[in-house]
């Protein structure tokens, strides 16, 4: 889907069910794109769980199976009404609008933002750039370049301050691809975080019920998973370990053609229903509005 398109069905579901839904703008980015939030929410008082898809630029299954979620949601409503009536639900397709539209017109294995670093090398992986062990590099040609400082891009700008603001969020989901795998904090150490064992249990419940419906296996472990592949400034650490949100995952959705980011466009739906199951669980684990932080105690 192109951002056009995607944007299209946003404002379509805005028309149409403005009884349930409202549109934010969460940030503006380098070459002024608007970052856009859709809230569905059936009243006030509930907590909220965060989806963002396209953080990477190249990653096409993410905005997908997030406007599957707001489908679901809406024309669907009568058969998700339970979900909607306990939780809240912020769904950003696309947070890195700028890069997502460059990797559909000019290079398709674009990765990063379009922010002008210089003029050979452009861009910041969005999510090496989060405040949380933000790590510095000089090599700005680097797909994995963190940027001058901790949330230089404004796509993460934005992000972080309406995740800070809205603190009715109790579980963050960022969507990627490719590896078939939901993943949680640390990505910057190898310890087990204080929240593990529950991390794990929501996963691994989530990954079962993705399964059913057509045998699609998820691996459900930390970033790091032990090891010593450390990743820095990514946004599951800082939603845990800076906002406190409990639960947080980056999903990594199946991948497929060249380089892995092409999935077959017959897999396109398929994938965004398991998926759906899986964040259906997610949402149904969101904890109350007063849980953020309490795991530090």
């Amino acid at each position: 889907m192109t951002l056009d398109e995607i944007n299209q069905y946003m404002d379509e579901v805005v028309a149409n069910y403005s009884n349930i839904v409202s549109e934010l703008e969460i940030g503006t980015t380098t070459e002024g794109r608007a970052t856009r939030v859709l809230h569905i929410s059936t009243g006030p008082g509930k907590p909220a769980i965060f989806i963002n898809g396209a953080i990477h630029a190249r990653e096409w299954i993410g905005p997908p199976v997030a406007m599957y979620a707001i489908n679901q949601l809406t024309e669907f409503y009568d058969q998700n009404s339970a979900i909607l009536n306990s939780v809240d639900f912020y769904i950003a397709p696309v947070v890195n609008p700028d890069g997502y539209v460059f990797s559909w017109e000019q290079d398709r294995f674009w990765r990063k933002t379009r922010s002008l670093n210089d003029l050979n090398c452009l861009g910041v992986d969005a999510n090496r750039n989060f405040d949380w062990q933000w790590a510095p590099d000089n090599d700005m040609c680097s797909l994995v370049y963190p940027g001058t400082a901790p949330a230089s891009e404004p796509e993460i700008q934005g992000l972080q301050s309406f995740l800070q603001e809205h603190t009715e969020i109790t579980f963050y989901v960022d969507l990627h691809s490719f590896g078939q795998s939901m993943i949680f904090p640390w990505a910057s150490s190898n310890e087990q975080s204080p929240m593990y064992p529950e991390l794990m249990r929501v996963g691994n419940e989530a990954a079962n019920a993705l399964r059913t419906v057509r045998g699609t296996n998820y691996t459900v472990h930390s970033v790091t998973n032990g090891g010593t592949n450390f990743l820095y400034g990514v946004s599951v650490d800082w939603a845990y370990g800076v906002l406190g949100i409990p639960l947080t995952y980056a999903i990594e959705l199946p991948g497929g053609g060249s380089g892995g980011f092409d999935i077959p466009p017959e897999e396109i739906l398929p994938v965004a229903t398991e998926t759906w199951e899986a964040l259906k669980v997610f949402a149904q684990n969101a904890q109350p509005t007063t849980t953020r932080l309490q795991w530090f105690k």
